[in-house]
């Protein structure tokens, strides 16, 4: 059963990153706002006062 399911994974294509369109840094949004922004409205659609 090991070696099948091997196998199976080496039937699986090369990742080829795909690289970025846009390279202005004021187009890139910080990773930390948009954490931010969908911790809160998470902790605001499952807390119910």
């Amino acid at each position: 059963l090991l070696p099948q399911v091997l196998m199976e994974e080496d039937d699986c294509p090369e990742l080829i990153p795909i690289e970025e369109k846009i390279s202005l840094p004021s187009a890139q949004i910080p990773v930390t706002i948009i954490t931010g922004y969908l911790v809160q409205r998470f902790i605001k659609q499952n807390i119910h006062i």
